[in-house]
């Protein structure tokens, strides 16, 4: 196990819920360019700027130099459910949790795992990004009373792809969007700001 004292740090949260108090165990926070990328990552997001439309994201800065302990874990591509970075990470675990992240369902992890985790006294799990903002760090959240939310920013769906417009060739890469729905995200986009750069 290997065990990092932490030296920083601001980090972002993104979700469409606009009052959260406390994270949950294993909500994820990153960097703001890793934020934004996890919340433009639907395909349906595409339709919501081309029509001005759907939810507002919140963008939550969050201190977290009150998280003393955690552990480096290794991020996939693959990895899809919560679970993912927990189970496929196992040897990476407190000697006590090993065989429980490796073999227990899902069920028994949500029931056992937090208090295990405060005993062994990790506030977080960390990985270098293989997705978004890739390279850089982010966080998963085991004692959610370290993390002190400091300031909340909403942004509509265009409002969050012009504070960070590089997405969209991003998405396009990752065949996310399709060429020309892209081109007509940009052209609405240079209308607002002729000076924007993608």
């Amino acid at each position: 196990m290997k065990i990092n004292e932490i030296t920083q740090r601001i980090v972002w949260h993104s979700s469409h819920v606009p009052d959260i108090q406390e994270f949950h165990f294993l909500s994820h926070l990153g960097t703001w360019a890793a934020a934004v990328e996890r919340s433009l990552q639907k395909e349906f997001y595409a339709d919501w700027l081309l029509a001005d439309a759907g939810p507002k994201t919140y963008m939550y800065q969050v201190d977290m130099r009150g998280c003393e302990r955690g552990i480096q874990i290794v991020d996939s591509p693959d990895f899809d459910d919560k679970w993912d970075h927990v189970t496929n990470n196992w040897q990476r675990m407190p000697s006590k949790i090993q065989l429980l992240a490796k073999y227990a369902p899902h069920t028994e992890l949500e029931t056992k795992l937090p208090h295990m985790f405060e005993e062994a006294g990790v506030d977080y799990l960390w990985y270098y990004n293989r997705i978004e903002s890739p390279q850089s760090k982010s966080y998963i959240v085991i004692n959610p009373k370290c993390f002190k939310i400091v300031d909340i920013h909403a942004y509509t769906p265009r409002e969050l792809l012009l504070a960070d417009p590089r997405v969209i060739d991003l998405q396009v890469r990752r065949g996310m969007w399709p060429k020309s729905t892209a081109q007509k995200i940009k052209s609405i986009l240079r209308a607002r700001d002729p000076n924007i750069k993608f």
